[in-house]
């Protein structure tokens, strides 16, 4: 997901720079370049952590992550 605090315009600008690196993934990955996919990797990394959608947490719920845990040991499982 998307940082919700970035602009419209960053947003917008970084939607566009996410879809360019990709074609280079697959054309790479069809040539078995494997220096021209770690290249473009690189860059649709850059552009997602820019996004927010990797790299350091941007949000905050308030809530206990249970994602983590076995469905028994939350506080939902029934007893």
């Amino acid at each position: 997901m998307t940082n919700p605090g970035l602009d419209g315009i960053t947003r917008d600008h970084l939607v566009g720079r996410l879809v360019a690196p990709r074609r280079p993934v697959r054309d790479a990955i069809k040539a078995a370049d494997h220096e021209a996919e770690v290249t473009a990797r690189r860059t649709l990394d850059e552009v997602k952590q820019a996004r927010g959608e990797r790299g350091p947490v941007w949000w905050d719920v308030g809530s206990l992550d249970l994602n983590r845990r076995v469905a028994k040991n939350t506080l939902g499982a029934s007893r």
